[in-house]
């Protein structure tokens, strides 16, 4: 019976990660089309085809999904900026690599930078602190 319990809260656990999948590519279609100001858990649950219900039981509100979104693409995006830039071999090699890939980047995903920038200049703190003006090291959701 304990086996049993493991795979169905595995199997579980790997719906609910896809829901959120989900749910956070329709945040970012959402942002590449409206923009943050009128983005609404309705117009994001419009998008994916589910219930708002279902969006407020995987994260809290607006502002804890775009939190994920932000996470999100700021992975993807060092991800597939470092990947290029760890081939290079010389710090010139590596600044020009960071600079074509960035490009690159914003060119392949265009709707993943869009958001990102959405994001980054339209979402504020707990005490109304745009993203844009916190420090490196603090975290937005605890400015």
């Amino acid at each position: 019976m304990k086996e049993d319990n493991k795979i169905a809260e595995g199997k579980q656990s790997f719906i609910a990660e896809a829901r959120r999948k989900q749910i956070i590519e329709a945040a970012i279609k959402t942002l590449d089309e409206i923009g943050y100001v009128n983005a609404s858990l309705s117009q994001i649950a419009k998008r994916t085809g589910i219930s708002t219900a279902l969006i407020s039981y995987h994260f809290a509100d607006k502002t804890d999904l775009m939190n994920h979104v932000l996470m999100k693409l700021l992975e993807e995006s060092k991800s597939y900026i470092l990947e290029r830039v760890r081939r290079e071999n010389t710090a010139q090699g590596r600044l020009n690599a960071f600079i074509e890939a960035s490009l690159a980047y914003q060119g392949t995903h265009p709707a993943h930078y869009t958001a990102l920038l959405e994001i980054i200049f339209h979402a504020r703190t707990p005490d109304n602190i745009p993203y844009y003006k916190l420090d490196d090291d603090e975290d937005p959701t605890h400015a």
